[in-house]
């Protein structure tokens, strides 16, 4: 639920084949506006074609530099030339220097949000860097309201390939706790390393994960978890 300009944000991230649940909250600003609206409402939107997807989750998803290790991250609000990118916290713990890139190959200095102790239970983090270029920002939809069976993509860069890879797949597990890490929704998507930190994107374009660890043996199944 949206309350006046705060936006609750419940967002995943993937471990192995679990995906979990972080409420943050973003605030809202004529330059990224996410417009309000209830719960249900998601529901009754159109749903948009793969074509549309891939290029909302083309424009929203970034390159994270950490060191020579890469991972990738999102677009979630822009407060005049200040950007604010949402990734996994284990993405930039390989190093000191982090920078992001955007879709337009432009690489900016990035700086690591101050913890305020989320991050000992959540597998994310907040970044922020500055620029004059008007980017995308990504809108976010109601991940309370997740269903299994419900169509996702998923997208993020590879580790070892430049272009982004968008996967399709379908929610399978929603499980009633969060594991270790706040994951907490299993999907089918394919990911795989570099991926981590990218949109899960629901079948009207709203963000309603961020992908977290590649596959893994949890609970040995085929799942994906974010």
């Amino acid at each position: 639920m949206l309350i006046k300009s705060l936006f609750k944000i419940s967002l995943l991230a993937i471990f192995g084949t679990l995906v979990l649940f972080i409420p943050l909250e973003v605030k809202s600003d004529s330059s990224g506006k996410n417009p309000e609206k209830l719960p249900m409402e998601t529901a009754l939107l159109a749903q948009l074609q793969l074509p549309e997807l891939e290029s909302i989750a083309q424009a929203v998803t970034v390159k994270v530099h950490v060191g020579e290790y890469r991972g990738s991250g999102i677009l979630i609000k822009r407060d005049n030339n200040t950007y604010t990118v949402i990734t996994n916290a284990n993405v930039i713990e390989r190093g000191d220097s982090v920078s992001i890139e955007t879709s337009d190959g432009i690489k900016y200095t990035a700086t690591r949000i101050s913890k305020d102790g989320s991050e000992t239970f959540y597998d994310l983090t907040l970044l922020h860097f500055k620029s004059s270029n008007k980017y995308q920002i990504a809108k976010v939809g109601d991940s309370n309201n997740l269903t299994e069976g419900e169509t996702v993509i998923a997208a993020g860069f590879p580790f070892d390939a430049d272009n982004l890879k968008i996967t399709t797949g379908k929610i399978s597990l929603l499980p009633d706790q969060s594991l270790q890490g706040g994951y907490q929704i299993g999907f089918t998507n394919e990911t795989i390393q570099g991926m981590s930190g990218g949109v899960l994107l629901n079948s009207v374009g709203e963000v309603i994960g961020v992908l977290g660890k590649g596959k893994g043996a949890i609970f040995d199944t085929a799942y994906t978890f974010g």
